[in-house]
């Protein structure tokens, strides 16, 4: 009898090593323990065997590149050739760059003068891009702007020269490669 069966990470980025960790029992004595996986698309991804680690305990790894929700059966046979399964899912996405330290200096800036927005972003494998998107005080977008990496402070950063007076808001947001 499968009495459990868990994947972790969940969710879990694209090729990361996903552990499937099954509780398996019988009365007599378990012969054979496999996970079988499969993709978004019911493709498969592996029928894999998992190993002892102790009790009741069973444990297999595996990885996809394919994003999506992933299937995963647990097979347990014992020696009298009796089954059982237990089924879950696990997802499988990018996690998404993390922005941290957002800033506008000067502030207040002067009528013409440029306010330089910066960000720290940290992804688990690279950062594709990041941008701020700059509103006038009636809330109309006066651009995108495209936000270059600096060594020096390790921040990307961009200069923007504000036309209109009063509060001007902007939402800086970074993908992933």
């Amino acid at each position: 009898v499968v009495t459990s069966a868990l994947a972790t990470p969940n969710p879990a980025d694209p090729g990361q090593a996903i552990r499937v960790a099954a509780a398996v029992a019988d009365d007599v004595l378990v012969a054979n323990v496999t996970v079988h996986v499969l993709d978004t698309s019911g493709g498969e991804v592996g029928n894999f065997t998992m190993t002892n680690v102790g009790g009741d305990s069973y444990e297999a790894a595996f990885a996809s590149a394919a994003i999506g929700v992933h299937t995963f059966t647990v097979w347990a046979t014992d020696w009298a050739g009796n089954v059982g399964w237990r089924g879950d899912q696990v997802l499988v996405e990018p996690t998404p760059p993390t922005l941290a330290a957002v800033t506008a200096t000067p502030d207040p800036v002067e009528l013409g003068g440029d306010v330089r927005i910066e960000a720290a972003v940290s992804d688990n494998d690279a950062v594709a891009s990041v941008a701020a998107d700059v509103r006038n005080p009636a809330g109309v977008s006066i651009g995108n702007f495209t936000m270059v990496f600096n060594a020096a402070t390790m921040r990307y950063e961009t200069s923007v020269t504000p036309g209109d007076r009063g509060t001007h808001t902007y939402a800086v947001w970074a993908t992933d490669a």
